[in-house]
């Protein structure tokens, strides 16, 4: 399997806070929610619905989430804020008061920028690779895969990761 040279997304439909992208040929669909003025939710499925309806993550306000889940879609609890929209010829653009994301539409790869209090200019804290950052058609493998791109002055500290013993390490010791 090879990778594709271009992975051009639409906008197909625009409601209720929630911007849905299609791959162009593909059955591969983006969302973006603009749940808070702070928090834009992007999910990604393959078709126009995802495999399991229900999430356990996300539940503000509530003391917990529902034994049962909560719908995927379901915005209710969150405040759904005024945003702006705006698109050139290779980007789409969506900006609240206190953040923008910058989508280029080939290959989705998206700039994350929180807006400074004090100076209210627009900082980048994330950006995704510049190649192919997400596995759209299983051409990285199989499974789910994100990659965003790495400053050099970023720290990185895998805390509470585990370790795997290295099988190709192991030493032959000799018998006494």
């Amino acid at each position: 399997m090879s990778i594709k040279t271009s992975y051009l997304f639409q906008l197909t439909e625009e409601k209720n806070n929630c911007l849905v992208f299609k791959l162009h040929e593909a059955n591969i669909y983006a969302r973006i929610y603009v749940l808070e003025t702070d928090i834009v939710r992007v999910f990604m499925t393959s078709g126009e619905q995802p495999k399991i309806d229900k999430t356990w993550l996300v539940a503000p306000g509530l003391e917990d989430i529902p034994f049962t889940g909560r719908n995927r879609h379901d915005t209710s609890l969150f405040s759904l804020p005024a945003y702006k929209t705006e698109q050139d010829a290779s980007r789409f653009y969506i900006e609240t008061t206190k953040m923008k994301v910058a989508i280029r539409l080939d290959g989705f790869q998206i700039t994350w920028y929180a807006r400074d209090e004090q100076s209210s200019e627009l900082v980048q804290f994330a950006k995704d690779r510049s190649t192919q950052a997400y596995n759209f058609d299983g051409s990285l493998g199989e499974g789910v895969y994100h990659y965003l791109e790495r400053d050099r002055r970023e720290q990185y500290y895998g805390l509470g990761e585990k370790k795997w013993r290295n099988e190709s390490a192991r030493t032959a010791l000799p018998d006494a």
